[in-house]
């Protein structure tokens, strides 16, 4: 019986290299028709992830769209039918959800609300599968779904399993433009802390369970710094300048301006490990920059007419001089909260420490309540970050 298996199989994959090798071929000699689609649809079937094929198909296709229309309809609905065969192989194949998206999009009269209805019916099979999760978001913006509805969407596969980590994580995308802050990227407050009760059920029905405990991560770090200035250093015998800002941004959306008594200086500005977004910017100074005593006027400008300003002095005979920024000290990794987001925060506090309590080996709520107390006050609760058991 093996034998016969071992033949079967040698005779398969003999079957399968031919095929490949025509195709090729056929490619090399330009002669993209029916019959390429016919063996690279036999090729798929058997091998959903052979992406060569698909980017085939592809090029086959685009000297086809000078039929007729009725033939392109037809080809685009025997497209989808290949690639659901490919999927039911392979459910996570990137090659048979990137076509799919491609045929939805290329071929006419598609029926976009279906397609959404067989989102459903993947998720249903496997609610992880965060290719189907982004083909979903690509389907989305193709309908009449608003934002509003895929949180609702959310919600319900959320309450289902509290473990869907890609209903989490969709969720966190959504709420910044269902219910925004008063700056970019932020959530408004209420809507916030009506998230802190969804988390926390989830954290105590399950508390190994990662997906909850990176939600609740993203909560607390919701509250972004106004744009400032931490630190404004410059050195005469390196010729530099360090810029550290009260935030990550880029050089696409902000603007770092220095002038030197009342001159503007012509500046390079790079980050560490030239990353393009970071907090920390510094430049090289020219020689002459720098002419005696000087006084440095510095002006950050972001997104949203943000702005913050810093002003430096440097004697002639100093080598470096520097000045920090309006921030105190014990802020400088937390952020100002109001008075209900600090009762809130101070609740999860109290509420993960009995979690620990009950699950003194599970790490989630011990690192949890050190992020918390970072949030409320690291300097007041220096003590209890530094020995959290």
């Amino acid at each position: 019986a093996r034998r016969g298996e071992r033949k079967e199989r040698e005779k398969k994959l003999k079957i399968y290299k031919a095929a490949t090798q025509k195709v090729i071929q056929k490619r090399q000699n330009q002669e993209l028709d029916d019959e390429q689609l016919h063996i690279t649809g036999q090729i798929l079937q058997s091998n959903p992830d052979y992406t060569t094929m698909w980017n085939i198909r592809r090029e086959v296709f685009m000297t086809h769209f000078s039929k007729s229309l009725k033939k392109n309809v037809e080809d685009g609905v025997g497209e989808l039918l290949l690639t659901e065969t490919a999927l039911q192989k392979n459910p996570k194949s990137y090659g048979a959800w990137s076509h799919r998206a491609w045929a939805m999009e290329n071929f006419p009269d598609m029926d976009w609300v279906k397609e959404l209805r067989l989102c459903n019916l993947f998720l249903d099979q496997d609610e992880r599968n965060f290719h189907c999760w982004d083909y979903r978001r690509f389907v989305c913006s193709h309908t009449k779904v608003t934002a509003e509805m895929e949180l609702a969407f959310t919600m319900d596969r959320i309450a289902a399993n509290f473990s869907n980590y890609s209903a989490w994580h969709y969720r966190s995308s959504l709420l910044p433009s269902v219910h925004p802050g008063p700056r970019e990227g932020t959530v408004e407050e209420k809507v916030i802390l009506e998230e802190y009760n969804l988390v926390q059920n989830a954290t105590f029905t399950d508390p190994g369970d990662q997906s909850a405990w990176f939600y609740h991560r993203w909560l607390t770090g919701r509250q972004r710094p106004a744009l400032d200035f931490l630190l404004l250093y410059i050195s005469r015998e390196n010729h530099r300048m360090i810029v550290h800002l009260t935030r990550h941004v880029t050089l696409a959306d902000t603007k770092i301006s220095i002038a030197v008594n009342g001159s503007s200086l012509q500046l390079s500005w790079e980050a560490p490990c030239q990353s393009l977004c970071s907090s920390l910017w510094w430049c090289h100074l020219h020689e002459g920059s720098l002419p005696g005593d000087c006084t440095l006027e510095a002006v950050v400008h972001g997104k949203d007419n943000e702005f913050a300003t810093a002003s430096l002095f440097i004697a002639a005979t100093q080598k470096e001089s520097k000045v920090t920024g309006n921030i105190p000290r014990n802020h400088l990794f937390s952020c100002e909260l109001s008075a209900s987001r600090t009762s809130v925060l101070e609740n999860e506090l109290k509420t993960c420490r009995e979690l620990h309590d009950l699950e003194p080996l599970n790490k989630w709520p011990l690192l949890t309540c050190v992020l918390l107390m970072r949030a409320l006050d690291g300097c007041k609760f220096r003590m209890d970050i530094k020995n959290p058991d």
